[in-house]
């Protein structure tokens, strides 16, 4: 984080003068990234993310990273940062309550999965079960004719 400027909602410039990397938490995976990330920028607290080990290279190719990410702010919004992230309020990641969308979105990822398992058996029949038969068949109509 060099110095640098940041946009803010008005259209004006704000420039922060004290943007030394602060470390402020280490997150396990994109939600809970994507949630902090979010949650500083409506207070206008920039984000840095640097991925551990090669998850930048593992994003690239996978989109996910199982290494985690630290996640850095502006050392002067670092108490700010920390306060607005450990507030009662606000739930983050896998601390989200049973709610009627955490519900229709479980119900949602339960049918996805069933039809990616039904797509799975059927090419497995095409591609494994249909050829033995056909040469089961093969075999027997070759016997059948001597």
């Amino acid at each position: 984080m060099e110095n640098y400027e940041q946009n803010r909602t008005d259209g004006g410039i704000s420039e922060i003068t004290d943007d030394t990397p602060a470390l402020l938490c280490t997150v396990n995976d994109h939600m809970e990234l994507a949630g902090i990330e979010s949650l500083l920028r409506g207070y206008g607290i920039p984000t840095m993310t640097k991925w551990r080990n090669a998850g930048d290279l593992i994003m690239v190719y996978m989109s996910a990273s199982y290494t985690g990410a630290d996640v850095y702010v502006p050392s002067r919004l670092l108490e700010k940062a920390k306060w607005l992230i450990s507030n009662d309020e606000v739930q983050i990641g896998g601390d989200a309550q049973n709610t009627a969308a955490d519900a229709e979105f479980a119900e949602s990822r339960e049918k996805q999965e069933k039809i990616r398992r039904g797509r799975a058996t059927v090419i497995f029949v095409i591609l494994f079960i249909l050829p033995v038969l056909l040469g089961l068949i093969m075999i027997v109509s070759k016997l059948a004719l001597q």
